[in-house]
């Protein structure tokens, strides 16, 4: 009996043994681990900084300023009296206190760049009093108007209040005697010049679009109110090509007002001199002469679907207004929405005449210009995927591919700039000569079409190289035959979308 006893203990003593080292080894990872995160406790301490005590002169004053925002030079006078500060230095002091969130200066801004937000909710505020669909509060201020006999209502009748608001509610339409009257009775943003820089604040976040009424009356065109939609097809596309790129979003989603600031940054950089613009929930659409474009999102798909419609002279216009817009929108997420992976699809366009339901499509085509290669030209064609139809091999080049044509485009534009004499204000005839200055009339100049093959392929291929031009432009200037000649000159005659090239030479008689 004792001897078990004996046995007994030892093997408990040797598990407390055992444990005890077990527990010894945990206390001293835990140690270990501990020393770690003191070690870099102490080594993150290092890195703040305590802002320094005249800076704190600087932020203590703004807080008491009864008005949310102030110029730069404004705030500038009142401290310097007080605080010994250069306009360098105090740049520097707001520009800290803009990254640390403390106020808001949009110094990238030209029109804003002057103003210090140094009160928050004043910015903030703005966009609540202006951006809700809550109906009560829509309601409530309407009961507030038809009640109040102040001099706000000296803009506005009753009845024009009410029809400017349903308005807004319908079509996303504001004019601005409404935005007036909303920012004096419910904002900081009273007198002429606050209202300004009010409009240009949300301007600036590109959640409206400034524009002009048909009777020449302002107004704002706010997407983000409209209870309408645009067609994901534009108007009378059976006559006229479309090209179609898609932007995809995966990842990490964009929120549900970056898709209304794509389609306001559209209107704001492409809608100059157009005929008619249409806004509606879910995007944008312009009319420019023979071209109509458009930008349609879906938020809850991650698409957004860039169409230009256009006649088939308009084929060079299309492709830069395509271009154009697609990298527009691309370097405004990739700026604003890093976490976001972008992708590109590029439809056939005359799949897309044809009504095909699977149109050939080439995924993230070489003239798409993300981040990384945004300070490269997009018209280099020895890097160019080159875009073929799957379904029809005749499908024309200038529908699939931009880069020549868009390089056409810049020379046709070049040659537009260039200072000529029109026929009506000639003093020559076209029946007549031209004969060169300070030479008898035994010399004339005679212009005729070419004929040589070398020369025309010039313009007529897509695929000829730059070294292998530069050798038929030699050997045709340097033919033996053109000593006969005084002058030699090759002329490009650009019609729309066809070319003829011309050659002009004086002829010994």
């Amino acid at each position: 009996m004792f001897l078990k006893s004996s046995v007994a203990m030892k093997r408990a003593s040797g598990k407390m043994e055992l444990l005890l080292q077990k527990l010894s080894i945990l206390k001293q990872r835990i140690c270990s681990k501990l020393k770690i995160f003191i070690k870099l406790e102490i080594q993150s301490k290092q890195f703040v900084k305590a802002i320094p005590t005249t800076w704190v002169k600087v932020e203590q004053p703004l807080k008491k300023f009864e008005k949310g925002y102030m110029s730069f030079q404004d705030i500038f006078s009142q401290l310097s009296s007080s605080i010994s500060l250069t306009e360098n230095q105090f740049d520097i002091i707001l520009t800290y206190m803009h990254n640390c969130g403390m106020l808001l200066w949009y110094k990238n801004d030209k029109d804003l760049h002057p103003y210090i937000f140094y009160h928050v909710p004043t910015v903030t505020s703005l966009l609540q009093v202006l951006f809700t669909h809550d109906d009560t509060v829509w309601q409530r201020r309407l009961s507030a108007f038809s009640s109040s006999t102040s001099a706000v209502q000296q803009l506005l009748t009753l009845d024009e209040y009410g029809h400017l608001l349903k308005s807004l509610l319908q079509t996303g339409i504001m004019h601005d005697k409404l935005f007036k009257h909303l920012l004096r009775t419910e904002t900081d943003f009273q007198d002429n010049a606050a209202m300004r820089v009010a409009a240009q604040i949300l301007l600036s976040f590109k959640i409206m679009y400034s524009s002009t009424l048909q009777n020449k009356e302002s107004s704002f065109i706010v997407p983000y109110f409209c209870k309408e939609f645009l067609s994901d097809s534009p108007p009378n596309t059976g006559s006229c090509v479309t090209f179609h790129a898609q932007l995809r979003f995966d990842g990490l989603p964009l929120p549900q007002y970056a898709y209304h600031q794509l389609a306001v940054d559209m209107l704001n950089s492409f809608s100059q001199d157009s005929d008619s613009i249409t806004a509606r929930n879910n995007g944008a659409r312009v009319v420019s002469k023979d071209v109509t474009y458009q930008l349609v999102h879906d938020y809850k798909s991650g698409i957004v679907n860039i169409r230009v419609s256009f006649d088939s002279s308009q084929v060079c216009r299309a492709w830069k207004v395509l271009v154009d817009i697609t990298n527009s929108s691309i370097e405004y997420v990739e700026t604003r929405w890093c976490a976001c992976k972008i992708g590109c699809k590029f439809f056939c366009p005359h799949c897309g005449l044809q009504e095909d339901t699977h149109p050939s499509r080439l995924m993230n085509p070489s003239w798409v210009q993300y981040h990384d290669k945004r300070l490269t030209s997009s018209l280099l064609p020895s890097k160019a995927k080159h875009f073929t139809c799957k379904k029809d091999s005749s499908v024309p080049e200038c529908l699939l591919n931009p880069s020549e044509y868009l390089i056409l485009t810049l020379l046709i534009i070049i040659l537009d700039e260039t200072q000529v004499e029109s026929d009506a204000d000639s003093d020559l005839s076209d029946h007549e000569d031209f004969y060169l200055p300070g030479e008898d009339h035994h010399v004339k100049m005679k212009v005729s079409a070419t004929r040589k093959a070398t020369i025309k392929r010039l313009f007529y291929s897509n695929h000829a190289s730059n070294p292998q031009m530069m050798e038929d432009i030699k050997d045709e200037t340097q033919r033996p035959d053109h000593e006969d000649y005084g002058m030699h000159i090759t002329v490009l005659m650009s019609h729309g979308a066809t070319m003829e090239l011309t050659e002009c030479y004086t002829e010994r008689t």
